[in-house]
């Protein structure tokens, strides 16, 4: 039997919340389709990150383990303040839908802003090495 990889995995009600959000983007927030496509890829980090359990899992404990992923795998600054935006503007939505609205906490959602020293560590340019 194949192992399934990471990328092949998913969670059926996460793909049905993601598919209804995407409707939301596109009609209610007219978004680009390419801009669409970028955010679901960054909720797809995320749901790797969380191991595709539900999004009603979602919790501020959860939030400080996951900007602490993003800087420990060396992304880009602008790829971790992306995937915190889009996923903060994704969590409020989820929070106002039927079925969450008790499950994921509005303040919560608050908890996903990386530190000032994280940021500026993420900005910081590499040290050149000097010729002898």
């Amino acid at each position: 039997m194949k192992k399934r990889d990471k990328q092949d995995q998913y969670n059926a009600l996460n793909e049905r919340v993601k598919y209804l959000y995407r409707i939301y983007l596109k009609r209610v927030l007219r978004k680009d389709e390419t801009t669409i496509l970028k955010a679901l890829e960054y909720l797809r980090v995320f749901e790797i990150f969380i191991n595709f359990l539900g999004f009603e899992t979602y919790n501020k404990m959860q939030a400080d383990k996951y900007i602490d992923h993003l800087f420990d795998n060396n992304f880009s600054s602008s790829f971790i303040n992306n995937t915190l935006r889009e996923l903060k503007e994704f969590l409020a939505w989820l929070q106002r839908q039927k079925g969450y609205r008790s499950k994921i906490k509005y303040d919560d959602i608050s908890f996903l802003n990386a530190t000032n020293n994280q940021r500026r560590a993420a900005k910081a340019p590499e040290h050149k090495k000097s010729y002898s």
